[in-house]
């Protein structure tokens, strides 16, 4: 089974992500993918894991594909692997977000992600 990336020294690190491929999870330095709040995968139909997402920085209008691949708390909308966060945020740091309210984090269900010419495979809730 791997792992999901380094901890950078993460004190809420993760050794796993949602997104479980064949024993393989998602690497937040590697796989461009959305935290979205458990409520969303619960009740949205089709399947929302492995599903294609895009987070758009309202702000500069910057925006980048990517996959669902993680629950997050109840009470926050969204976050980011560090790579995607990184992308529409350079000045980030793995243990310092954004904490600015400016990103839109939309998802398709039902629809395969394709990110950076990988293909992710849905992974219905269990």
């Amino acid at each position: 089974m791997m792992e999901a990336g380094p901890s950078h020294g993460d004190p809420s690190y993760q050794s796993q992500t949602a997104y479980y491929n064949d024993g393989k999870f998602l690497n937040a330095d590697k796989d461009k993918y959305i935290v979205i709040p458990p409520q969303v995968r619960k009740m949205v139909p089709p399947v929302v894991m492995g599903c294609q997402a895009r987070m758009t920085d309202l702000a500069t209008g910057k925006w980048s594909a990517a996959v669902t691949g993680e629950i997050g708390p109840d009470d926050k909308t969204g976050e980011a692997a560090y790579c995607l966060a990184k992308e529409l945020n350079p000045q980030i740091s793995h243990n310092a977000g954004d904490s600015n309210r400016i990103y839109l984090y939309e998802l398709w269900p039902g629809i395969p992600a394709v990110v950076d010419g990988k293909t992710y495979k849905l992974e219905p809730a269990g």
